[in-house]
């Protein structure tokens, strides 16, 4: 072997040697540290968008809200100015009762029934009378449908106020481009607020006024409003026209305002007209040979209008009238539609 040779093997010898004297002392590989259950991540994505589902509810939806709300606040003045309207138009037959009254055949009539009335113990003469309370100046049916026809004005302002703010909400959905919005759930709408309001009106007393209201805007069937206001207005009329009976100090008129209490068989303004007509002929009776009877009359009768007018809109007996309760009906409508739209528009958006 010459020296060439034996270098080569010598250096391969070395070489093998480092290399296994490597392999035996170097360290262990350090495995990676991987957390035990780790927590996942926030979903910052289902964040950002309730976030900007929110922030359009308030800058599109509360003021859209708001607007109706107070349309729907100036529906109810409207409806409270009809009603009064129409009761103002009672008047108008003041002047036509009183000379129906002094006519010589209403005179002869009443004094025939007069004596059957003090015999028999009737109520003709209040009746008789009542009648011509309701030719001249009004009657159950009269006010009933004038109030009904007001409160379904307020309801249709109401139907259009609502109309109105939906098409402006859709509109601003469209032009967000916030696809995480769910406008179809728009569709539902009326159907939602309903059941908010049925909830809240079965929540009410049964004879509640603020209850018929609010069924009457629901629904759209008319007259149990209408029908509770009149029996409160007849017990307040009934109640004013006693009183003034006894201080007017005429006998006759006493008499037969008592006896027109028990009125005439056409519902709860029926009994009141006779309790009207039983006022008015007995003072007319007491004060036929009087020159100012006409005028005494004519005032008593314009305070009674007064009194309906005050009753259906004020309320009576600590009830309340129509003003409180369309206040109280238009509050719970923009609770509902505050409620409603806040769930499909920022919390439904999850679903």
């Amino acid at each position: 072997m010459n020296k060439k040779s034996g270098f080569v093997w010598s250096a391969a010898l070395i070489g093998c040697v480092a290399l296994g004297a490597y392999v035996l002392n170097r360290p262990a590989p350090v495995p990676p540290n991987i957390p035990i259950n780790p927590s996942p991540e926030p979903d910052l994505d289902s964040s950002a968008n309730f976030d900007a589902r929110n922030a359009f509810y308030e800058n599109a939806v509360d003021p859209r809200i708001k607007s109706a709300s107070e349309a729907n606040e100036a529906a109810a003045k409207r409806c409270i100015e009809r009603i009064e309207n129409k009761i103002e138009v009672y008047r108008t037959g003041v002047d036509p009762f009183v000379a129906d009254i002094n006519s010589w055949g209403t005179r002869l009539r009443v004094v025939k029934r007069l004596g059957s009335d003090w015999w028999y113990e009737e109520n003709d003469v209040a009746a008789f009378v009542g009648t011509k309370v309701s030719k001249h100046l009004f009657d159950d049916a009269r006010i009933q449908e004038d109030i009904s026809t007001a409160l379904q004005q307020f309801r249709e302002d109401v139907q259009a106020n609502e109309n109105t703010m939906l098409i402006q909400i859709r509109a601003a959905v469209s032009a967000s481009g916030q696809v995480s919005i769910p406008e179809q759930n728009f569709n539902d709408f009326a159907k939602l607020i309903n059941e908010e309001l049925n909830q809240y009106a079965n929540s009410l007393a049964v004879d509640s006024l603020q209850r018929a209201v609010l069924t009457e805007v629901l629904s759209g069937v008319g007259g149990a409003a209408a029908t509770q206001i009149v029996r409160m207005i007849a017990v307040e009329v009934a109640t004013m026209l006693a009183s003034t009976a006894t201080s007017a100090g005429g006998t006759t008129a006493v008499t037969t305002v008592a006896g027109g209490a028990g009125g005439t068989t056409v519902g709860p303004w029926g009994t009141a007209a006779g309790v009207v007509g039983g006022l008015m002929i007995g003072l007319a009776i007491d004060w036929w040979m009087s020159d100012s009877y006409s005028a005494e009359l004519s005032d008593q009768l314009n305070e009674t209008i007064d009194q309906v007018k005050l009753g259906a809109v004020q309320g009576t007996d600590g009830k309340d009238g129509l003003k409180v309760t369309l206040d109280e009906a238009c509050s719970q409508l923009r609770r509902s539609y505050e409620e409603t739209l806040y769930q499909q528009i920022v919390t439904g958006g999850e679903q």
